[in-house]
């Protein structure tokens, strides 16, 4: 959980978000339910760790004179491969992919054959590094049930029901004592904090700049696909993604939920107490109905 905060801590920093922000926002990562529902399991909270890394080593490698830390990012992927569990790195090799597109697209004075070849390297020699385990798990995983399956087996059972726990993390209830929901406690829970939630929602509704755009869009994307949509159509045609079913991608949303919450942060800090004040009161009434909506849905027991 330390690896996770201070990696989320540089990477938020490294967008210049200012500290109290980025320390929400590596707060907020280090104790959302995806995180602490695997800590049990080393080979899950492991690969899970290294994904602010990653970016961070990505987004500091295209300043001037720091190229060098693309090997770091290598390093971070490396680790990631390493940790036990592929589909979490899959999720992260995913999410830098798209984040390198994003930059690509949206260069901000940085030349576009430099963010291509930081990406390349931090990708291919990162996964290079892990191929002395690498290789063996995708041969293990050949001769085992982990093969191809449809699109209709994957998603089967998905909806959006799950995230009512964004806000509610027992809205199915306790994992051990009372819980009813489609699936397991671990897989369904999606939750970063109200507040968190709250300032994302902020950071959203005021568009800070063009990374809240990429992060919500990478949000609504990974839940789409984590609730069984068609959007996973997208990638279950890639290796890897074709044998998994997408409802663990919640982790994406979580992620993604954290970092534009340092970044609704940010922009309350920036602003004078009139417009705070105004700015929260939408997002403040949403959260208060979908508190009234779960007290009225939730079944007595």
């Amino acid at each position: 959980l330390i690896v996770a905060g201070l990696g989320m801590l540089a990477y938020l920093r490294a967008l210049g978000l200012r500290h109290i922000a980025a320390v929400f926002g590596a707060i907020a990562f280090m104790f959302n339910t995806t995180a602490l529902v695997w800590l049990m399991w080393d080979s899950t909270i492991g690969p899970i760790a290294w994904l602010p890394w990653t970016l961070w080593a990505f987004e500091t490698a295209l300043r001037p004179k720091r190229f060098w830390l693309s090997a770091i990012g290598a390093l971070t992927v490396a680790l990631t491969y390493l940790g036990g569990q592929l589909q979490w790195s899959l999720y992260m090799m995913l999410a830098l992919a798209l984040y390198s597109v994003f930059r690509f697209v949206f260069p901000q004075n940085v030349p576009r054959r430099k963010i291509v070849l930081a990406a390349s390297v931090i990708g291919v020699m990162g996964t290079t590094l892990a191929a002395i385990q690498l290789l063996p798990t995708l041969e293990y995983i050949s001769l085992g049930h982990r093969g191809h399956k449809s699109l209709d087996v994957l998603t089967r059972g998905l909806d959006w029901s799950g995230f009512l726990t964004l806000w509610v993390p027992k809205f199915y209830g306790d994992a051990v004592v009372d819980y009813w929901g489609a699936f397991n406690y671990n897989e369904y829970v999606v939750y970063a904090g109200v507040a968190p939630l709250l300032l994302a929602l902020i950071a959203v509704a005021r568009r800070v700049e063009t990374k809240v755009g990429f992060f919500a869009g990478l949000g609504l994307f990974a839940a789409a696909c984590a609730a069984g949509t068609d959007a996973y159509r997208l990638l279950s045609w890639l290796p890897g993604f074709d044998s998994l079913t997408p409802i663990r991608m919640r982790y994406l949303v979580a992620f993604s939920v954290v970092v534009l919450s340092a970044f609704g942060l940010e922009w309350i800090l920036r602003y004078n107490a009139v417009r705070r004040t105004r700015s929260i009161a939408s997002p403040m009434i949403i959260v208060i109905i979908l508190g009234l909506a779960y007290i009225v849905a939730r079944p007595s027991k």
